[in-house]
């Protein structure tokens, strides 16, 4: 089974937002740039599915309130999902601001170095959201 791969930036914890720049990474540049992340902190990206982000309780299919091509930020308010347990832990775990700035000599020459270096002066946590494709959603159904 293959898999998208999303960078995301974290922009609030609460509610749990993930910014609008999302970058969509084939499996060979996600696996890259996550080898380079934990060579520099183990926390520095963290790959987490998509279909751990919402309360399980609620009717989603593990899905999240819009997909993650659309343009806007991803609000896990309540509104209509919130986030589920794990999405907070795995966005409170990833290090943002100085701490990854600290770090990004990491990514000297990659390609994505400027945008991370640019997400992180901003105060943003980093994470790789992984949707298999085996969960995509098409309507209101999981497939």
């Amino acid at each position: 089974m293959t898999a998208r791969y999303w960078l995301v930036p974290v922009t609030r914890l609460t509610p749990l937002t993930l910014g609008e720049e999302r970058i969509r990474l084939d499996q060979t540049a996600a696996e890259q740039l996550i080898r380079i992340a934990r060579a520099a902190h183990p926390r520095l990206i963290l790959p987490m599915k998509i279909t751990r982000m919402v309360q399980q309780e609620q009717d989603t299919c593990g899905r999240l309130p819009q997909r993650l091509e659309a343009d806007g930020p991803i609000v896990l308010n309540g509104n209509p999902w919130s986030p589920s347990g794990c999405a907070c832990r795995w966005a409170e775990s990833l290090l943002g601001g100085d701490a990854a700035l600290a770090l990004a000599r990491h990514f000297d020459g990659h390609a994505l170095g400027a945008t991370l270096v640019q997400w992180w002066s901003r105060g943003f946590r980093t994470g790789l959201l992984v949707e298999p494709e085996g969960k995509r959603v098409t309507e209101n159904r999981c497939s």
